[in-house]
This record gives structure tokens, C-alpha cells and sequence, in this order.
């Protein structure tokens, strides 16, 4: 058996599919955090491979245990194999795509399967920001820590929004030592599917993954459905107006990731929006370095090691871990069956209705 992961004064982190019985037994299960990541296949563009997220999300869970358990000399991290599944994903030959609902079963089976063996933490890493991909995974984990009593709970891609909005740049110039040019910052809020950020990982963490030929990438976006964008705007300014400011500016940015998202899987079918042509990545590449890779890297695992250590320590409930994925209706999983049933019972009344007459 592979010797477990440990360095004097540290903690111990352990692969799970090394583990005996007896193993299992042994654990201090209250001083125990499974980690998994859970992440999409997908085309990323002609530079970038299509395990993007997947690597991403591993490192992310990797890096974190590691941070975790090295102070900490009576914790144990134990490192479940990743889950390659994904939903919301670019429908473009490569990309391999999984039903929202089934993602969301599969993690929620995932966590109650963890919560009967008796761990008391269980953290997932995801670096894919399909909305309903992250509404899945994060309301499997509200759903398994209320209905199991454990503290399950997914923080990337809360994390990965300050960065991708742009709402860490003092964290990121403080880690590259310098201010970042304008042209670096316009790239950096351009959108991001294998644009600025994601090229800049790799350049830091996987290089021979990229292909030279970023550089000369131009800036590029799926075209959106301007129907759900319209809507979306329709919702937001309702919002605005009733002074619930903060619901209105999640619904704008909820609308806008399912117009870009709908628009993306029409061009990648039909040639919607772009005359023809298949978009396959969103933002800047060529603005990528490998000092942004490590910043993104650094940040994307300080805020979820900020989080682990809030709920292990007892400062954060789980379920409080939430993204704006966590609320609106229309992206969770359960959405189509609450649809069908809302409007099976409009029929059933009108059924009546016609019946009474």
C-alpha cells in the first residue's frame, strides 16, 4: 500500500482508493475532510486541452488539502479519485456533457454515500463555471449536510467569481508585484472560457499543455440569445425598482451566463450570431502570462482554504458556503420538475373549469 503523504509537524493526507477497511476504521473521522473534484471534459478553444477544468479543479483540491493538513498534525485529508462530469458544457465534438439533474444525483449519492461511512467534512473543487453545473453541485451539498448532519460544501466557484470579475485585482497585483496594465485588466474582464485567466494557469502550472499559437489568439465571445438577455434586463430592472439591488444585479448576471450560454450551443450547432463560424473560447488569451497563472492559482486556493478553515473551525455553517449559482430557480435542478408540476396543475384547473361549465 502507498505510504500516506506526511511531513514532521504536519498533517496526513491520504488517496482513498488505497484505503483498507481497517484504514477507514482508524480515521479520526471528526479531524477527517474527504476532498473531490468534481469538473467538466470540454473544448477550450484550439490552445488549451479539454481537461481545463478537470486539471483545475483537481490542483485546486490538492493544493488546499495540502495547505490544510501541513499545520495541522491531528488532521488527515483524505483525496477521493475525481469526478469527470459536467453540465452547461460548449457542444462542440470533445466536450462531454452530463444532464444537470444527473450531476446533481450523482454528488448528492456521492455525499451520503461519505456521510454513512461517518466523515463529518466533505469539500469539492470545480473550475467549470456552467450555471447549472455549479447549481448542481451546490445544492447536492446543501441537500446532503441538512438531510445527513455532515458539513458538505463546494467553494470554487465563488472563489473563481472575484477573480473572474475582477473583484481581486489588488490580491493578484499584490501577488505579481506590479499593477496591472489596462490592457491586462480589459483582457482580464473580457469574458473567461480558456481566455486570459485560464491560458495564464496553465502558462504557470501545465506549459506544455498550451499551444504556442495563444499569442496570436484575438479577443473572441459567443454571440448572445438575446431573448433570455432581454429578459434577464426585463428582471433585473424590476428588481432595481422594488430596491432589492443586490437580487437584480445576481439575475443580470444569471441572464447574461444563460444568454451567453444558449447563444454559444446555437452558434456551435447552427452558426448562430457569427455568420457561420464556431466560437470556442471566451475573452483574451493572448494577454496570458505565467505570473497572472500563478497569482489566479494562489487566490483560487487562498479563498477556498479561507472557507474550509471557517466551516472545520466552526465560524461558517456550510450551507452558507453559496455562490450566486445557490439561488436562482431557473438554473437548479429540481427546476423542470417544479415546471411540469406548476404547469400540470394550470391544466388540471383549467381541466375543471371546462368540466364545471
Amino acid at each position: 500500500m502507498e505510504a500516506p503523504e506526511q511531513s514532521p509537524g504536519s498533517g496526513t493526507i491520504r488517496d482513498a482508493d488505497t484505503l483498507s477497511q481497517l484504514d477507514l476504521q482508524a480515521l479520526d473521522l471528526d479531524r477527517t475532510v474527504a476532498f473531490c473534484a468534481v469538473s467538466a471534459l470540454e473544448v477550450h478553444g484550439p490552445h488549451l486541452p479539454i481537461g481545463s477544468d478537470y486539471h483545475q479543479a483537481i490542483w485546486m483540491a490538492d493544493e488546499t488539502a495540502r495547505r490544510f493538513t501541513q499545520p495541522r498534525s491531528d488532521w488527515t485529508a483524505v483525496r477521493f479519485p475525481p469526478l469527470p462530469i459536467g453540465t452547461d458544457e460548449l457542444p462542440l465534438a470533445g466536450s462531454i456533457n452530463t444532464p444537470p439533474r444527473v450531476v446533481y444525483r450523482v454528488v448528492r449519492a456521492f455525499g451520503e454515500q461519505l456521510a454513512r461511512a461517518g466523515f463529518r467534512y466533505v469539500m469539492l473543487t470545480n473550475a467549470h463555471g456552467g450555471p447549472r453545473h455549479a447549481a448542481a453541485l451546490e445544492a447536492a451539498c446543501r441537500v446532503v449536510s441538512r438531510r445527513s448532519g455532515i458539513s458538505m460544501f463546494t467553494p470554487s466557484i465563488r472563489a473563481l467569481y472575484q477573480l473572474t470579475r475582477g473583484l481581486a485585482f489588488d490580491r493578484v497585483e499584490a501577488c505579481i508585484g506590479r499593477d496591472l496594465s489596462e490592457a491586462e485588466r480589459a483582457g482580464l474582464l473580457s469574458g473567461e472560457h480558456a481566455g486570459g485567466w485560464e491560458t495564464s494557469w496553465y502558462l504557470a502550472k501545465r506549459p506544455e499543455l498550451v499551444a504556442p499559437e495563444f499569442k496570436s489568439l484575438p479577443a473572441d465571445a459567443p454571440p448572445e440569445f438575446w431573448p433570455i438577455a432581454r429578459l434577464g434586463s426585463w428582471i433585473a430592472a424590476g428588481l432595481a425598482r422594488l430596491g432589492r439591488s443586490e437580487s437584480a444585479a445576481q439575475s443580470r448576471l444569471v441572464a447574461e451566463s444563460l444568454a451567453g450560454g444558449v447563444g454559444w450551443a446555437l452558434n456551435s450547432r447552427f452558426g448562430y450570431g457569427r455568420g457561420g463560424r464556431r466560437v470556442s473560447y471566451h475573452g483574451a488569451p493572448a494577454i496570458a502570462s505565467r505570473e497572472i497563472g500563478e497569482a489566479y492559482a494562489e487566490i483560487s486556493v487562498e479563498l477556498c482554504l479561507e472557507d474550509l478553515e471557517a466551516v472545520t473551525e466552526g465560524r461558517l455553517d456550510a450551507l452558507d458556503v453559496r455562490s450566486i449559482a445557490s439561488d436562482p430557480l431557473l438554473i437548479q435542478p429540481h427546476f423542470p420538475r417544479v415546471l411540469s408540476g406548476v404547469l400540470g396543475g394550470i391544466a388540471l384547473l383549467i381541466a375543471l373549469a371546462v368540466w364545471a361549465l
